[in-house]
């Protein structure tokens, strides 16, 4: 759990982490350079409870706080945890259960509830509910390019799968490229139906502040990713199902990465028939008269999204193998 200035809310998680149902484990705080109660807070939790070692980070920054925890960590499995959140009391338990139990699993997570003001939060009440649908590592697998499709402080994972893959510094999300480094390897993404974490959203969140989490920087980032998905199933061009010009611009960073667009498909009827860039714009009835190539769906709106996905099923198009969701 690495932890910098969560001193309003650090005796709530500790307290839901403490009285978990498993009682054995080891709960590593990492301290990155807090300039509030913080440090207090975390020696009077050691001095209380012998599972807590309180470190100082050996760097700067969140990924030096994280790398710094995983290499003292003694135990199998590894639960990520934030300061500012909350533990269901049985999150350990079943985690843990479900990992020893499924020996090809990676990773488990579970149900996510945003603990916010869903008026002010929507977005990310929108984003809790995708992570929400996420239950198999076939989700997983078909999924990943359209969000990051972990709450981060949600995950328990096996020790043995960060020795090739720590987290990296760099100009993106520490804990999406992560996953998409684990998913491009094989692993094997797994989620409970019993919620394992409560979410607290705030002006101070990480996520929010950090301009690592710029929307722009997911997905400059992904697209090296998506791009490696497609080459590795055999597909250098591609089709492209856009909502708009913001999602075409996006689609630039995958065309850097190398892979040809060879239509853009739009429902606007002002727009088929139209060229942008020489790529020819296509009705989705164009998909049908030719079906060698891969169509990559490259749009944000989950309604949307939805409905196209249901358009291309019902013409025998298949997730995985003729399409992909993308945003």
């Amino acid at each position: 759990m690495p932890v910098k200035n969560a001193d309003p809310w650090l005796e709530e998680t500790l307290a839901s982490i403490l009285r978990q149902t498993l009682h054995d484990f080891e709960l590593i705080a990492v301290n990155d350079h807090s300039h509030d109660a913080t440090e207090t807070i975390l020696a009077a939790a050691a001095r209380r409870d012998q599972r807590v070692r309180v470190l100082q980070n050996r760097g700067r920054g969140l990924v030096t706080a994280l790398n710094t925890g995983i290499a003292a960590a003694q135990g199998e499995f590894i639960a990520r945890m934030d300061g500012d959140d909350f533990m269901p009391e049985r999150r350990l338990e079943l985690q843990a259960h479900f990992l020893e139990k499924n020996p090809t699993a990676t990773l488990v997570a579970g149900k996510v509830e945003h603990w916010g003001n869903p008026e002010l939060t929507a977005g990310y009440s929108r984003y809790v509910d995708f992570i929400n649908s996420l239950h198999t590592p076939e989700d997983f697998r078909l999924r990943q390019f359209i969000e990051s499709p972990l709450a981060h402080p949600s995950v328990t994972l096996r020790r043995s799968a960060l020795q090739d893959a720590p987290y990296r510094d760099g100009d993106f999300p520490e804990d999406y490229d992560l996953w998409l480094r684990l998913l491009a390897a094989g692993a094997r993404f797994h989620a409970l139906p019993e919620t394992v974490l409560r979410w607290r959203d705030h002006p101070q969140r990480t996520s929010r502040v950090d301009p690592r989490y710029d929307t722009e920087k997911f997905y400059r980032h992904k697209a090296g990713f998506i791009a490696a998905w497609l080459k590795k199933a055999g597909h250098s061009a591609v089709k492209i199902w856009a909502g708009g010009r913001r999602s075409r611009r996006r689609i630039d960073a995958l065309r850097a990465e190398g892979i040809g667009i060879t239509a853009y498909v739009d429902i606007h009827p002002r727009r088929i028939g139209q060229t942008i860039d020489g790529v020819p714009v296509i009705a989705p009835e164009g998909l049908l008269q030719t079906r060698a190539e891969f169509i990559l769906v490259y749009v944000g709106s989950t309604g949307a999204r939805a409905a196209i996905g249901d358009w291309l099923r019902r013409h025998d198009f298949t997730e995985g193998e003729n399409f992909l969701f993308a945003a």
